[in-house]
């Protein structure tokens, strides 16, 4: 018999919910995880009891506690048998799925300005005699509320230009706020 703890490096709480597949009644069994903590599943486990609910979450990118340092993407869940997850390795996660994150938004506000300039470039051709043509866009990009990032109001500029390749974004800086 094994225990098995379940961290959440995630920045949300979790309701991990799985099933022990060896039982007769085959219950769900539901444990909420905070974001940034650990839990233990209740009672002894077996093998195929573990075994069982890591293969429910493995498919949803719960990786063992030993490829946190091999792992690149985002860590929704890690788990340890046996023993506590270290609050190093849980913390690690945490500033790798930080990291993860941030350049998701980055390429998220990136293809956004792109789109923006395209749907320009189109509305300009399809405008009869307007002659206008265009050689950048610049996107702005300012928080309104909620969630500050490094406790500062966000903001970003970032000017599309137009090549042989297409489209190119470049970031050109932090936006000035506005107040």
């Amino acid at each position: 018999m094994s225990k098995l703890f379940i961290g959440n490096p995630s920045k949300q709480h979790h309701q991990f919910i799985y099933r022990l597949v060896d039982t007769r009644n085959f219950q769900q069994i539901e444990r909420p995880i905070r974001f940034g903590a650990q839990v233990q599943l209740v009672g002894d486990l077996s093998t195929p009891q573990i075994d069982g609910i890591i293969l429910q979450h493995a498919p949803y990118g719960m990786i063992p506690v030993d490829e946190i340092e091999r792992t690149r993407g985002f860590i929704p869940l890690i788990y340890s048998i046996d023993k506590p997850i270290p609050q190093a390795k849980l913390l690690r996660a945490m500033n790798q799925n930080q990291g993860v994150l941030v350049e998701r938004g980055k390429q998220s506000r990136q293809e956004a300005a792109v789109a923006n300039s395209v749907a320009l470039e189109r509305n300009l051709e399809e405008s009869p005699g307007s002659g206008i043509t265009l050689n950048g866009v610049e996107t702005e990009v300012i928080q309104q509320g909620g969630a500050m990032v490094d406790n500062e109001p966000f903001s970003e500029r970032m000017r599309v230009t137009r090549n042989e390749e297409g489209a190119t974004p470049t970031p050109i800086g932090k936006a000035r706020r506005r107040a």
